[in-house]
């Protein structure tokens, strides 16, 4: 039997102001291309910031992939957010730490699992709960690279949830 697909993906990183929201706004485009509108993609963070939009060269770098974040607005973990999705993706061991703990430690509370992003990491010998380190505060060059690596592990991630997806014309 087929696994089920995940209707509800929920990406946590600290802020919400840098990479979990860009890892929505990779995965809602991977989405759709591929025609999948009806997967809900969100983000949000473990500080509990409320209303922030997401960093300069968040924008930035998401701008060179035709991706715009400019309505973002940062939000806290919660409770009744991680009830809601079905599938969650911290950006570092201790975000899924953080959700295991506002879950009470029940984990199979999320259908899919609570994950941390590099468990997907294309390159096997990479994969690991390390996760993506926070570079909200790094220069350009390395922020764009830490964007890239986000984008490699959240496109991977997609593939190997939604496998035979195909782009749409």
């Amino acid at each position: 039997m087929p696994r089920q697909l995940p209707t509800s993906l929920l990406f946590v990183c600290s802020g919400n102001i840098c990479r979990s929201p860009a890892a929505e706004g990779l995965a809602r485009a991977w989405l759709d291309a591929r025609a999948l509108k009806d997967v809900r993609v969100s983000s949000c963070g473990t500080l509990r910031i409320k209303g922030r939009s997401a960093a300069d060269f968040t924008l930035r770098a998401m701008d060179e992939r035709g991706v715009d974040l400019r309505a973002h607005r940062s939000r806290p973990i919660s409770h009744a957010l991680l009830r809601r999705a079905d599938l969650v993706v911290g950006m570092e061991a201790h975000h899924q730490e953080e959700v295991l703990e506002e879950l009470g430690g029940d984990a199979d509370l999320v259908v899919h699992g609570v994950h941390v992003i590099t468990e997907f990491h294309p390159e096997e010998l990479l994969r690991n709960d390390a996760g993506i380190y926070d570079f909200v505060a790094e220069p350009w060059p390395a922020y764009r690279e830490g964007i890239a690596e986000l984008e490699r592990c959240v496109h991977a991630l997609l593939e190997d949830f939604f496998p035979g997806a195909e782009l749409r014309p």
